[in-house]
């Protein structure tokens, strides 16, 4: 089902030059800014291969927002945490599979899943939330969805161990 996209893709770089919203942090140059692009062109240059036409495009105008008129805080971050831990999984020999349906009796996905030795893992990231308090400064979150403490460090101790992969 996965298929390449040549038709009118020119790449990363020149679909940043057609953002207008000024807010958009691919268009705020800082120190690293080059660096950046060129690690995040990489991971969308590889998940292009791996993704539908429909997947792709929806990666660049809604999860990178590139086509959008105003730019949205949070779901950029959380989905540039998203490709961050892929990108790591995208550069070794495991098979990953982008946005893959959990189950044929919901819409419902997961980030991605990994493939070894005949056993799949599925993905889901979360990157903290935040929200400022006046008298408390910022407010991280996050939620641990694993049925227990021992079943949380045996999840990640193997996720940890594959493919020496590292995580923390």
């Amino acid at each position: 089902m996965t298929q390449q996209h040549s038709d009118t893709w020119k790449g990363l770089t020149e679909a940043v030059k057609s953002i207008t919203c000024k807010d958009h942090y691919l268009t705020r140059i800082c120190l690293n800014y080059d660096h950046y692009l060129i690690e995040l062109s990489h991971s969308v240059e590889k998940l292009r291969k791996l993704t539908t036409k429909k997947q792709f495009n929806s990666l660049i105008n809604q999860k990178l927002q590139i086509n959008k008129d105003i730019f949205k805080e949070m779901p950029f971050i959380q989905n540039s945490c998203e490709l961050a831990v892929m990108s790591e999984f995208l550069s070794t020999d495991l098979e990953l599979k982008y946005e893959r349906k959990v189950s044929i009796h919901t819409k419902k996905d997961v980030d991605f899943s990994i493939v070894k030795d005949n056993i799949s893992y599925n993905i889901e990231v979360k990157c903290p939330s935040y929200e400022f308090a006046e008298e408390k400064g910022i407010i991280l979150a996050g939620m641990n969805k694993a049925p227990s403490e021992c079943e949380f460090k045996k999840i990640t101790l193997e996720i940890r161990n594959i493919n020496g992969v590292r995580l923390d």
